[in-house]
């Protein structure tokens, strides 16, 4: 911007990169939540409200504390999300290249019949769910220690925390596929 010369110029383009980034930003970080809600309770919500809603649970968390330094911004919140993330990547990608083969029954996937393959424990991956808890644990102390509600850790939880997506990735679906390996064959047995 300080090539370009003037002031007009200058500020000019700063009102556009602004409006820019803000409307990008507000549209694309809506939608999801908004239609969530929408989708959560129709009779309750429209998209409007669930657009308003969004705005004003997104102030009431104060996301200015989370870029207050850029070092906050990302040993908190990138690696703390990331920390979500690695685990969901790892289960997603082994179910799907391991365990089913690359076979997606597009039906099946959005259907809420019992008779889906997609359907056994009443809806509910049991092994998803306990290889994402039982990798996402090990990463807590990382970040209570990074927020200051913790003063000290033992080292490996700082690594585990700094290395929170990779190990996550890794982790998670190795422990998900031991744990469906785990249910098929407890499930032929019951049969």
């Amino acid at each position: 911007m300080a090539k370009i010369g003037g002031v007009l110029p200058i500020l000019t383009s700063l009102i556009g990169i602004t409006l820019a980034t803000l409307t990008t930003n507000i549209a694309a970080n809506i939608m999801a939540p908004a239609n969530a809600l929408v989708n959560l309770s129709p009779n309750l919500f429209t998209f409007r409200r669930g657009a308003l809603v969004t705005s004003v649970v997104g102030i009431l968390f104060g996301p200015w504390n989370f870029i207050k330094s850029s070092e906050s911004f990302i040993s908190t919140w990138l690696v703390g999300y990331s920390a979500l993330l690695g685990p969901l990547s790892g289960i997603i990608i082994v179910d799907y290249h391991i365990i089913r083969r690359r076979h997606l029954e597009l039906e099946d996937l959005y259907s809420t019949s019992p008779t889906g393959i997609y359907w056994y424990n009443n809806g509910y991956n049991f092994s998803a769910i306990a290889a994402f808890v039982l990798t996402v644990v090990p990463c807590i102390p990382g970040f209570l220690l990074n927020v200051g509600v913790l003063q000290t850790i033992p080292s490996v939880f700082i690594t585990v925390y700094d290395n929170a997506w990779i190990f996550g990735f890794v982790a998670a679906g190795i422990v998900y596929w031991i744990l469906s390996m785990f249910q098929k064959n407890w499930q032929r047995l019951m049969c």
